[in-house]
């Protein structure tokens, strides 16, 4: 996968999920392990407010094609164009895609906001043999404004973009908004905001129908894990 982060400043939404579920400390946490739903998740989302993909419902199933290059270019930012060439000519389900691609994210999108001077990589060894990678906070500027704008939106201060709606949306689909380290204000009003947020139409067609699939596909992948793994631990116990 590409890790170069393009020029501009602006962070894709699947880098700033990513810092918002990254611990201060940098330890890759177990919530982290399945970090790569909402993530993959987020490059559809950001493919759809680009114009760069169409989606279709039928029933109770969502669809993706990829519509070509917006205005005969690609996306400038290489993750965002590998997405796209992944999805190729046919349409393919939402799900499958959020559940089969691109299973290193994570640590691609790690990678990328090290080359942004946000974060850093350090890698230490244990008995000369097992190597532990941390990803430690370097510049606390961009995740401090992002929980401001956040925190701003689920206390009702300001009503959401499409960019901090997805975010929201995407982590409450993931079930981990209300577990970020250091914690956002959580009470049971800003809990029924985040899912209001999370399935409400607030951006485009297109976006709110890419929302709308994504964030489905997330919470059922991250609940099959769940019980998946409940499973093994009772079975094992």
């Amino acid at each position: 996968m590409s890790t170069t982060a393009p020029l501009n400043n602006r962070l894709l939404i699947a880098e700033e999920v990513m810092l918002l579920m990254l611990p201060d400390s940098g330890k890759v946490a177990f919530e982290l392990e399945n970090a790569r739903y909402p993530l993959v998740g987020a490059l559809l989302i950001e493919l759809a407010t680009g114009g760069y993909l169409d989606v279709r419902q039928e029933k109770k199933t969502s669809w993706v094609k990829a519509t070509g290059s917006r205005g005969g270019t690609a996306p400038d930012d290489g993750l965002l164009a590998e997405a796209l060439a992944a999805l190729g000519d046919d349409e393919q389900k939402v799900s499958k895609f959020v559940e089969n691609e691109f299973p290193k994210i994570a640590e691609t999108v790690l990678e990328r906001l090290v080359e942004r001077g946000i974060i850093e990589k350090e890698e230490t060894k244990s008995l000369w043999v097992f190597t532990t990678t941390q990803w430690p906070e370097k510049d606390p500027r961009p995740e401090s404004a992002l929980r401001s704008t956040i925190t701003e939106v689920l206390e009702g201060q300001k009503d959401p973009d499409e960019h901090t709606g997805a975010i929201i949306a995407l982590l409450s689909a993931a079930g981990v908004l209300d577990n970020l380290k250091p914690p956002l204000p959580w009470s049971k009003e800003i809990k029924k905001r985040a899912t209001e947020i999370q399935n409400s139409n607030w951006g485009s067609v297109a976006v709110s129908a890419a929302v709308e699939s994504v964030t489905y596909a997330v919470t059922a992948a991250v609940t099959a894990v769940f019980i998946a793994t409940t499973a093994t631990g009772v079975i094992n116990s």
